[in-house]
């Protein structure tokens, strides 16, 4: 008898006081409101900067915050010359697709947005320098750019002047800059030239630009030149680097040795 009535005090006794389970239970439901309050309150602080122009110099460095760095950029050269926008809108999307293939970002929303809301060019050629530690990155970046700029078959004074900002900004050389704008001019000024001299004063001026040279170089100095660029831009140099990297080094690689062989032959 003694002991049911004890076991009864303690069944009575649990009922009394809560468990810890429930306690934890009690707790979680409490704190998932404050969280997501919290979070809610995260967000709009950073759409509100994002909105300013701000590129977050925290970010932390993945592919996903290399692609904001890319839409940004791109945003502010559509923005600059409205001419064939949707052209250069869908030219980036696709570009997208194709570097960044296993991205969930919506490249679509992101870029509007970003038309919408132009970012500070300075604070993203900043993360960019303190995230992209080899300049063949950055010079990836300039050829997209570029590439979009020119696909209206041209380059406007305005896209010019951007992009040679962003180069300063993105501590590159200038005359790497002005080599990748002339291998994508060249197609477009060959078809315009009709007189054989004149073309093949565009010829030279165009080697020679590719090289990052000017007109008045001796050969040495062109030799020199080439020697370098073929030491940097090598494609063996880039094997472990991915297939991006690879295939622009095998591109400019080849267009250094073309531009090389026109100069070697005409001086």
């Amino acid at each position: 008898m003694v002991i049911l009535l004890l076991r009864t005090v303690e069944i009575e006794k649990m009922n009394e006081e809560p468990s810890f389970v429930g306690v934890l239970l009690t707790v979680v439901f409490l704190l998932i409101p404050f969280f997501l309050t919290v979070l809610l309150i995260y967000q709009k602080i950073q759409t509100s900067k994002w909105k300013k122009g701000y590129f977050p110099s925290g970010l932390k460095y993945n592919s996903d915050n290399l692609l904001k760095a890319y839409i940004s950029l791109s945003g502010l050269l559509i923005r600059v010359n409205p001419e064939e926008s949707n052209s250069k809108f869908y030219y980036s999307v696709s570009y997208f697709n194709k570097k960044f293939p296993n991205s969930d970002l919506d490249f679509k929303f992101l870029l509007r947005f970003s038309l919408r809301y132009p970012i500070k060019s300075k604070m993203v050629c900043d993360w960019l320098n303190n995230n992209l530690y080899k300049d063949i990155y950055k010079l990836q970046i300039v050829y997209f750019l570029t590439g979009l700029a020119m696909v209206d078959k041209t380059i406007k004074a305005s896209e010019y002047k951007l992009l040679l900002s962003l180069v300063r900004s993105l501590n590159l050389k200038e005359s790497d800059f002005q080599s990748i704008l002339a291998m994508y001019l060249k197609s477009n000024t060959n078809n315009n030239v009709n007189n054989k001299k004149t073309k093949v004063d565009f010829e030279k001026k165009k080697s020679l630009k590719i090289l990052g040279l000017k007109d008045g170089v001796t050969f040495e100095e062109i030799k020199k030149a080439y020697r370098s660029l073929v030491m940097k831009y090598h494609p063996d140099k880039f094997e472990s680097e991915g297939e991006d990297q690879v295939e622009i080094a095998k591109n400019r690689f080849i267009v250094i040795q073309k531009a090389y062989e026109y100069l070697e032959k005409k001086l």
